[in-house]
């Protein structure tokens, strides 16, 4: 066997024929990945709407609000897991129910309020950073026009969004 290989005498024919074994098979290889990751809290925006409002109507019927004698906020809870979101309250686009000629003419606004883990008062419904935890929202709603508003039944819908 040590001829074969082409070494001297001096290699053990055992080696030699171990070496000639190897030579002759196909070696199977084994690798290792390694996945890292990180396993957090689910983060969230909760919002819960606690009231709804009423507006009612000033002395010249020009103006229905929250802020009018006898209105009401909206009342809202919102629950943050992190301070990385943004609470906006979006004036509505019309009424959502209104009598004939109710929407002529017709600007909407809206300010909010919050307490808790997060404070700010008479923003108008612009966005705002909020802070982790529980705040409390109470927002305002208001419908303006140059002249009366129509008698009837009126609704509008604040969005509140949490991004």
């Amino acid at each position: 066997m040590a001829a074969r290989c082409g070494w001297r005498r001096v290699v053990a024919p055992a080696l030699c024929a171990a070496l000639l074994l190897v030579a002759g098979k196909a070696a199977a290889g084994q690798g290792s990945a390694v996945f890292t990751g990180k396993v957090g809290q689910r983060q969230y925006c909760q919002i819960t709407i606690v009231q709804d409002g009423t507006f009612t109507a000033d002395p010249t019927l020009s103006s229905l609000s929250t802020q009018n004698g006898g209105g009401v906020k909206a009342k809202a809870l919102v629950d943050t897991s992190n301070g990385s979101f943004d609470i906006t309250a979006e004036n509505p686009p019309s009424f959502s129910t209104m009598p004939s000629g109710g929407d002529t003419g017709v600007s909407f606004s809206t300010l909010y309020h919050a307490s808790g883990a997060t404070s700010f008062s008479n923003v108008p419904g612009t966005t705002r950073k909020l802070r982790k935890g529980l705040t409390e929202l109470l927002v305002d709603f208001s419908a303006t026009r140059p002249d009366a508003f129509p008698e009837g039944d009126y609704a509008a819908t604040v969005v509140l969004r949490c991004e």
